[in-house]
């Protein structure tokens, strides 16, 4: 996946297969943590915490 993307990109190249796995497995850990953030309904869900005082 990481080749076919550079060969869309200019400027984008895959120099070995180190980097490779490497940016797959960056890709891959930046897109668990953005899906924590996607809820059942596939919408952004947003967490507001509130302390009120007594």
């Amino acid at each position: 996946m990481i080749e076919l993307v550079s060969h869309f990109l200019t400027g984008f190249v895959v120099v070995g297969l180190w980097p490779a796995i490497l940016t797959s497995v960056v890709v891959a850990l930046v897109s668990w943590a953005m899906s924590s953030f996607i809820g059942p309904q596939g919408r952004i869900e947003v967490v507001t915490v509130r302390h009120y005082e007594p």
